[in-house]
Parts: C-alpha cells; sequence; structure tokens
C-alpha cells in the first residue's frame, strides 16, 4: 500500500511539472526574434509598446482545425481595423512543409514562424494544444489559455489585448 500510495504521488507530480514552467500570468515576458514564414525576421524590439496575441498551433491538431479559421478571421479583422493588436502563430509541425500545405490549402494568410523553441522558452512550455498567450502593451503576460477555445474566446482575448495597459 505504501508503495502504491509513493508511486501515485510521483506520478502526480511529474504529471504537473510542464504546468509549473509555464509563464506566470501578469510577469514581463521578453519575446525573442522570429524568423517567418516569407523569410523575413519579426524583431521583437518592433513589438514593444503594442499588444501581441501568439497563436501556437500544429497542423495535425484536430482542436487548431476547428478554431485556426477563428484567427484567420481575426487576422483579417485586425488588418482592416488598423488595430494595433498584433497576430502571431507559431507552429509546431516538425516539417514546416506540412504546416505551409495546411494553410495554403485553406487560404489562411495570417503571419507564421516555424521558432516554436525560442517561444517555448520565452513563455513557458504548457501541455496542450493549440495555445494562445496575450502580451500586453507593458510586455505583461496577460493571457495563457491551452485547448479548444470558441470564436467568442478568441474574440474577447482580442479585445482584451486592444484594451489592456495604457494608450501610447
Amino acid at each position: 500500500m505504501r508503495w502504491l500510495f509513493i508511486g501515485v504521488l510521483i506520478g502526480l507530480l511529474t504529471s504537473l511539472a510542464p504546468v509549473a514552467l509555464a509563464q506566470t500570468v501578469g510577469k514581463a515576458v521578453v519575446l525573442p526574434n522570429l524568423r517567418l514564414s516569407n523569410g523575413t525576421v519579426l524583431d521583437a524590439a518592433s513589438l514593444r509598446g503594442q499588444p501581441v496575441l501568439i497563436y501556437v498551433w500544429a497542423s495535425w491538431c484536430p482542436f487548431c482545425a476547428r478554431q485556426t479559421p477563428y484567427y484567420q478571421k481575426l487576422h483579417e479583422h485586425l488588418q482592416a481595423s488598423k488595430s494595433p493588436l498584433r497576430l502571431i502563430s507559431v507552429s509546431i509541425d516538425k516539417r514546416p512543409e506540412d504546416a505551409m500545405k495546411y494553410m495554403n490549402e485553406r487560404g489562411y494568410t495570417f503571419p507564421v514562424s516555424f521558432d516554436a523553441e525560442p517561444i517555448s522558452k520565452a513563455l513557458g512550455s504548457r501541455p496542450g494544444l493549440p495555445r494562445v498567450y496575450v502580451i500586453d502593451r507593458q510586455g505583461r503576460l496577460v493571457v495563457s489559455q491551452a485547448g479548444e477555445l470558441f470564436e467568442e474566446d478568441i474574440a474577447a482575448f482580442a479585445r482584451h489585448g486592444e484594451s489592456t495597459g495604457d494608450k501610447r
């Protein structure tokens, strides 16, 4: 019985380890430079003072497949409205060509990076896909969410990102 208890305790502690590594909401985040699929480098310094929504996804993820159209819709809205909120997606596909084929087949045009490791280091690792992070104008993490979301959740995160912090 004692060994069973110890085994269960070890299992619980190790299953919670990735969550402990996640960046704490409210803490400052230093984003890395990211290479985008079009070959350009997104300079992290250019994001200072702007709210940023980061969407982490994969072409093989069924939950991502259901909600990625909402991010495309958000991307189009942000471009049309000249919103200060920046949407950046990060694919964790092992082969970038798989993600690009997926995006091209569906007509997705939002920016995508394959620099998953630097983003994971900056934001901490969290289990589950898709993941969304919102960083406010002061560079603080204000949303860290994993799992499937609905269109209204994504719209609320976008409004949250646009309205947090002072208006510069």
